[in-house]
């Protein structure tokens, strides 16, 4: 399970995770993120916030770790 999908377990629905980021974003961003298994950076920081057990790196584009690893 990647941390998106854990996201959205803590969160409910893919709605309700894209109403508590600011500004908010569609049910359909979230399911995109869901899919490609990563988030925007910026997404990333909110998300991590909300959700403590979730680790920043975790949600971020494997490539863009490594690049900066």
């Amino acid at each position: 399970m990647t941390s998106i999908e854990r996201a959205l377990e803590f969160a409910g629905t893919g709605t309700a995770l894209g109403a508590m980021l600011q500004p908010p974003v569609t049910n359909q961003a979230v399911m995109n993120w869901k899919r490609q298994g990563w988030c925007p950076p910026a997404r990333a920081k909110e998300i991590a916030a909300l959700f403590p057990e979730l680790r920043l790196r975790d949600l971020l584009n494997p490539a863009l770790v490594e690049a900066l690893s």
